[in-house]
């Protein structure tokens, strides 16, 4: 199968889980599929060509990411509402509580999840590639910089090309176990020399059944329907594309955005057999060495 791969590195992130409390944000350890689509119409920077081209009914993405630490960072929430200043501080023209001085409308400690040196890999099936191809060397055509998750969170596209999947299932194929492993003098991405490549284990959103991108002849990638029903791993509900619908609060109609969400399962670590000690038959990426788990954003509504 042929799909575009983007190599983004950033020195940061922060992809939220949306149920943690406003004072501790904990992070998940890859992007969400609706951020990933979010920088995607970033690069195209248009918004006729998302809506009429793009976001349309074939679209599959498949994630991978890694990152080398996590770290906690420590910020202020500051709060303007002048009800919330009122009822803290008593009146309008004071700011002080138990003695400190704090900023107009109070402010609360809170602790966010980081991760440090993150990379991403992105796969994407769409049949108008050259929407992304042609804008990926063109900032002036984007709608900002690029960022995955927070606009602080800068990333830089290390590699875009169109790849081969290959389907595989040897163990010699897929790669979890080494710390190191050779590469090929030849390093496809600019800049690397090296011969060696420091291996991270990579994170994996994995989809459930009605979501697994099917190939040209209709079949669903060989094992992937049967690798999620297997896999002892964490399922969730992860974000993706996004619809605005009207709302109205005390008679004043808003929009909002309303997101689809996929079922997954958050994959980390080695293959596991099936029975009869057989590995799963999956997409591999064949010069980074790992499956590749391809989603069909859009894949519910064509079950339904």
């Amino acid at each position: 199968m042929e799909v575009l791969r983007i190599v983004s590195s950033g020195l940061s992130a922060h992809y939220r889980i949306p149920f943690t409390t406003s004072n501790y944000r904990q992070t998940y350890p890859l992007a969400p599929y609706s951020t990933v689509i979010g920088m995607l119409c970033n690069i195209i920077g248009n918004k006729d060509l998302i809506e009429q081209n793009f976001i349309v009914s074939e679209l599959g993405i498949g994630i991978a990411g890694t990152y080398e630490t996590i770290s906690n960072e420590y910020i202020w929430m500051r709060n303007f509402n002048s009800g919330q200043h009122q009822a803290r501080f008593g009146n309008s023209s004071n700011r002080i509580r138990d003695s400190i001085p704090e900023h107009p409308g109070g402010q609360s400690p809170v602790t966010v999840n980081t991760l440090n040196n993150v990379k991403t890999l992105i796969y994407i099936v769409h049949p108008q590639l050259n929407l992304l191809q042609d804008n990926m060397l063109k900032p002036e055509n984007w709608f900002s910089h690029l960022h995955l998750g927070r606009a602080e969170d800068w990333i830089k596209i290390e590699q875009f090309d169109l790849i081969k999947l290959e389907s595989a299932s040897r163990q010699s194929s897929l790669r979890w176990t080494t710390n190191r492993v050779k590469r090929d003098s030849k390093s496809s991405v600019k800049g690397d020399n090296s011969k060696k490549d420091s291996i991270r284990r990579y994170y994996h959103w994995v989809p459930g059944t009605n979501y697994e991108y099917r190939s040209e002849n209709n079949e669903i990638t060989i094992g992937q329907e049967q690798f999620y029903k297997d896999l002892s791993a964490v399922s969730m509900l992860i974000s993706s594309r996004y619809e605005l619908k009207e709302i109205k609060i005390e008679n004043e109609s808003r929009e909002i955005r309303n997101f689809h969400h996929v079922p997954v399962k958050l994959f980390h670590g080695q293959v596991p057999f099936f029975a009869g000690v057989q590995t799963p038959e999956l997409w591999v990426d064949t010069e980074y060495a790992i499956p590749v788990f391809l989603t069909d954003i859009f894949g519910a509504n064509k079950a339904g």
